[in-house]
Order: C-alpha cells, then structure tokens, then sequence
C-alpha cells in the first residue's frame, strides 16, 4: 500500500501473504477486501479505509466502491481530531 492508493484482494486466501493480518481478516469472515490509501496535502500517510467483504461470489464493483469511500474519507476527516507530530511524538491538538 506504500506505492499504491489502493489494494485490492479478490481472493484474500490466494491473494494476500501469509501473516497475522491474513488470519486476522480470515478470522472474522472476510473474503475480499479494498483498502484506500489516506494522504494529506503532502502525499502523506494518514491512514487507511477498509472495505471487507464476506461473502466470496459478489463481485467488488471499483467504480462504485471507489466513490462510497472516497466520500466516506471526507466525511470522516471532519469528525477525527486533528494530530500534529511533533519530535516524533503525536500530540492531539485541542
């Protein structure tokens, strides 16, 4: 997700490397799953919108996916604190 806005898993058991996020995300039923890379004005790394899916044979529709979380990503952002860092430590500005 470092070089990529977005990742997509068609098949999270086939697709996605072995590791605890894999069988955390299994554990809980997921089958697929769309991931947005959040940036902030300086293409940094703010955090990451997740979209799972349960069940195996729906088909993940990009162009509409794309737009709900895009406009769920605005709506959001009004609603979370702001943080700013500061000599590496994240300090909630109020």
């Amino acid at each position: 997700l470092a070089n990529n806005d977005v990742l997509v898993y068609h098949d999270i058991e086939q697709d996605m490397e072995e590791g605890r996020s894999k069988g955390h995300v299994l554990m809980h039923g997921t089958k697929k799953m769309y991931i947005k890379r959040l940036s902030d004005n300086g293409e940094r790394w703010i955090g990451s919108l997740i979209v799972g899916y349960t069940d195996k044979h729906k088909e993940i529709d990009l162009e509409v996916i794309s737009k709900e979380v895009s406009e769920a990503a605005l709506s959001i952002q009004y609603i979370l604190p702001e943080y700013e860092i500061i000599n590496c430590k994240v300090t909630v500005v109020t």
